[in-house]
């Protein structure tokens, strides 16, 4: 568990999906004749199994943020600060040009409000994101 950085989105995505998939709570289906406890068709049961799913996740969680509180004694290493703060930042023009430098199959590219896609054979803007907000 040390040493891991899950990413978040996976773990909210699951999360929404146990959310929207499964209900709340559940009819009784004729488990009347096993208790002997007269139901009617409007009792619902809690859905334990969501929880239980939901809990799964939360709990896993959980357990990632307390082992990054283990992580109180990092120092910062001075050679890799110096390295990281140094490294260049590419505006849009730029990161086109080295886009398109190196032979690819198929790629995508975000430059400033669009969407690029690049084949071997030509270079075509598939979604203007402005348009779409």
């Amino acid at each position: 568990m040390i040493g891991t950085v899950p990413y978040l989105g996976i773990y909210l995505s699951d999360l929404t999906y146990i959310d929207s998939a499964y209900p709340n709570t559940i009819d009784i289906e004729n488990t009347n004749d096993l208790l002997s406890i007269p139901s009617n068709s409007s009792d619902k049961l809690i859905n334990f199994e969501k929880h239980r799913k939901e809990f799964e996740i939360l709990a896993q969680i959980k357990l990632f943020q307390s082992a990054a509180n283990a992580y109180t004694t990092l120092h910062a290493l001075p050679r890799f600060k110096a390295w990281f703060d140094n490294v260049r930042i590419y505006n849009d023009a730029e990161r086109l040009t080295f886009f398109f430098c190196f032979p690819k199959k198929n790629y995508f590219l975000l430059v400033g409000n669009c969407l690029i896609k690049s084949n071997q054979k030509k270079p075509r803007i598939i979604l203007n994101v402005k348009n779409n907000f």
